[in-house]
Parts: C-alpha cells; structure tokens; sequence
C-alpha cells in the first residue's frame, strides 16, 4: 500500500503480563487461555459506612509524606529524548523510588493512551462480576477515516502515550493471537508495550497497552510493527511521551469476525497470572467522562463498518474506567465496586446499574410503535398492533429470555441465553398484525430492552456492517 520508514529492530518480547488483551477473550501471552473465561467471583458486602476509615486501603507499606510522588504537572509532546537504558544497580534504584499505585487515587494522571480525536468508540474494563469478564478496557479506531488510509510514515497515525513516568519493561513487536480452534479458523498478529509506574510494596504495577490493528501480517514482513514503537526495554519515559504509533489498516486487510482494530489497556502485578490486573483508575475525572461519552455516543455511530462484536461490551454500562470489579481488581481499596472512576471509596457511592434505552436500540424513533426496558422480569400490557410488524431485542446479560405471546395464544421466543451471555441484540422474523404482549425473564436484573416498529423498517444492528474480513476463511497457515 505504501512504503514505510524503518525504526532500529526491537526483538524483544514481553513477560507473561503481555500480551493477552484482546477482543472475545484473548489473554496476554499465550493461546492456551484463549477464550477461557474469568472465574465468576462472588461480590462481598460493602462496610455499613462510606467513611475512609473503615476501607482497608490496598497498600503493603506506607509511605511518608515527604515521599509521596505527585503527579507530574507538565505532559511532554514528543517521543522520548533519553533512550539510555537502565541496568543493574541503577535500574533497582529507579524501581525502589517508584510511587506507590495508592499515590493515583488522588494524583490522577491527566494524560490518556491516545489523543480522543483519534478514537470512535470504547469500553472500559468489564469486571469479574460482569456477565462477561474480560482482562482489559479499549478504544477503537476508524478504518475508514481517510487520516489513516493517506498515511506515508509511522508518524502519520495515531500517537499512544506514557500515561506516567515510569520505565519500559515489556517490549513486543510481533504476537501471535491464534484463532485456529475456531470454526472457520483464523488469527492475527499485533504489538504491544508495558510500563513499570507504581509498586505495591515490592510488586512492580505495570501500565499494558496490547496494540491490536487486527491483521494477519499476509503480504508483509514480520517485523513490520518494529517500525511503530519508539522505545526499548529499560527506557525511561516520562508521562505524555510519544511511545508508539497505531497502525491502522484499511477494511480489506482486517481479519477475523471480531475485528476492530484498537488498543487494550489495564493494569498488571508483576509476576501475577494473565488475570491478575487491575481496573485502570488512575486517569483524571475530565479523561474518565470523556473515555465514558465514547461508549455512550459511538462518533460513527453502532452502524460503523470498523464495528467488531467486541464494541458491545459497554452498551448501557455508567460511566468508569471498570465496571462490575471484583475486591482482586481494584487497584486502592479492598472491595468490590459496580463502577471505579475515582479512589475507591468515593465510588461505593456510585449507581453502577446498566441501562438499556429502548427507543435507541437499533429503530428510528420515529418508527416506534411500541417500546419498553428495564432491569428484571417484566410482563407487558397486551396491545395491539395494526400493521405487519418486527421487534428487536436487546439484553446486557443473562440468563434472560423474552417471548411474544400472538393474539392466536402461541408464544414465540425472541430471546433466550444462559448465563454466560454478554450483550445480546436480535430481529425478529415479520409478525402478522394483532393483541400482542411481551415477557421478559431477567433473574439477574442485568438490564434489557425491546423495541417494536412495522415490518421491514430500517434498522441497525452492532456489527452488521462490518465489511468482510479477508480472514476468514482463507488465513494463511500459522507462521
């Protein structure tokens, strides 16, 4: 497609905390826990009372006053200008200095991984008590945008940032995601980074961004992503340094039917498991409504031909950089948190229920004949509907089923998933005029919505769009 400018090779690959953040359950490093969910764990009881003083901080030692690390007033807007490397006793120095990862419930970092201009879309971190856990949060990239399609050089795509002074300790310029257990199979390759920025104790906490364009690498060199990253391992950044670029591919070299293109993001213990990580809730309140107005109102809308299925992880989730975390995922305190935008005490006081809206699921609201949602069982009134007629479904999680009864008394089912399900959205077949009423089955009160409109209006379904991926079927075989 065009010629790009060649970086020093970096031929480094990072520790098992990188890479596995991927979309549908990729895990950091390896194919083995592909797909493999999270354990469910069960939410413990918040103490009676809000006050500090009664959460046990997650800290394994304290720090003095004097020693506190506050945040860094100034972003830097360039790539790095000392590239030496640390080693041995002064690396050691550098990591016992370290903030502690407690200093970020106040000290938020006002610096997020890209530029918000360059995103369309995002989630954040689905916990171990969503209906769905996943090990990381994201934003999503245009494969459309003609920015990305007239780009030359590596500088001409996105810019990823420090997100805080730290140190580079994971360095990966080609892993495998492999697919091939799939039915048809397929993979891809992507990229990634990690820096060391804050301790707890004598834990390194590493900042993780997987960087997956979702391509196979087909027709190119497989050390085409060396190009994109701008740092080695043992490099000191400073928060706002330019660390990587994002390669963008356009929609005909995507792969794979959950492709879109994007960033993972989240927090890791050294030396922990590919699902000991943190919510990453170190970013400022202005980043946090700002991450949070991309799931909320996709810039190209839920009809975008760069939609991958992995996109709906956040439809009608609040506001916060994780959701539905387990005690184990927050990064400050030792409970569990429906929603984690600030210290983790202040977010006991949060509504972290999901909410569908009915009349902006997938109709125009000026098609709408009927419309309903809501958290938990519901039966609604019998009405009566004149025309030929569809419903479109919508739910958060399950188990959950909805059924039509027709005015003939046949019950049709519309919906119906088990427990592992995470949002799910359906069409119904054309149904014929007459007393119709709805039932919804949701024990779980994860939030669900339906929509009825005549038969045939337009409509827009997550993903429908996206354009068919040159894999699969077709892959080329695994490298």
């Amino acid at each position: 497609m065009f010629a790009l400018r060649s970086l020093p090779v970096i031929a480094l690959t990072l520790s098992l905390i990188i890479l596995s953040i991927a979309c549908g359950g990729d895990s950091y490093t390896n194919s083995a826990v592909i797909n493999t969910p999270a354990p469910q764990v069960a939410a413990t009881e918040a103490p009676p009372s809000t006050s500090p003083t009664t959460i046990p901080i997650k800290t394994l030692s304290a720090k003095s006053t004097a020693e506190a690390t506050q945040a860094p007033t100034n972003a830097w807007l360039s790539a790095p200008t000392d590239t030496s490397v640390l080693r041995g006793p002064r690396l050691q120095e550098f990591e016992r200095n370290l903030p502690y990862l407690s200093d970020f419930a106040n000290n938020k970092s006002d610096r997020f991984i890209v530029d918000f201009e360059d995103v369309i879309a995002a989630h954040p971190y689905p916990g171990q008590r969503s209906p769905v856990p996943h090990n990381d949060a994201q934003v999503y990239f245009s494969n459309t945008d003609v920015r990305w399609r007239d780009a030359e050089i590596p500088s001409d795509y996105p810019p990823i940032y420090a997100v805080a002074d730290g140190i580079i300790t994971g360095v990966a310029s080609y892993s495998l995601n492999d697919h091939t257990e799939y039915d048809p199979p397929w993979w891809h390759a992507k990229y990634g980074l990690g820096i060391t920025f804050a301790r707890e104790g004598d834990v390194k906490i590493n900042f993780i961004y997987a960087i997956e364009p979702y391509i196979n690498l087909e027709n190119k060199p497989d050390d085409f992503y060396e190009q994109f990253i701008l740092v080695k391992r043992g490099q000191v950044v400073k928060k706002g340094d330019v660390i990587a670029y994002m390669y963008i591919p356009p929609p005909e070299e995507k792969v794979g039917v959950r492709s879109s293109t994007h960033v993972a993001f989240a927090l890791s213990r050294q030396g922990g498991t590919n699902w000991d990580t943190y919510a990453p809730a170190i970013f400022s309140e202005d980043i946090v409504k700002e991450f949070g107005d991309l799931w909320l109102n996709p810039k190209e809308g839920w009809g975008s031909p760069s939609y991958g299925n992995d996109w709906a992880r956040a439809r009608g989730v609040p506001v916060g950089m994780g959701w539905m975390i387990d005690a184990s995922e927050n990064p400050f305190t030792d409970w569990p948190l429906d929603v984690i935008s600030y210290d983790g005490v202040r977010d006991l006081e949060l509504d972290g229920q999901a909410r569908l809206n009915a009349t902006d699921i997938g109709f125009a609201k000026e098609d709408l004949l009927f419309f309903s949602d809501g958290n938990g069982d519901h039966v609604s009134e019998e009405f009566d509907i004149p025309v030929e007629w569809q419903i479109m479904v919508a739910s958060i999680g399950g188990p959950i089923s909805i059924n039509a009864t027709l005015s003939d008394g046949r019950t049709m089912s519309i919906s119906d998933d088990g427990p592992d399900s995470g949002y799910r959205q359906r069409i119904s077949p054309v149904m014929q005029p007459g007393l119709t009423s709805i039932t919804v089955s949701d024990p779980s009160a994860w939030g669900w919505a339906f929509a009825i409109a005549p038969a045939g209006s337009p409509h827009v379904i997550p993903g429908e769009n996206n354009s068919n991926p040159s894999c699969p079927p077709g892959c080329p075989p695994l490298p």
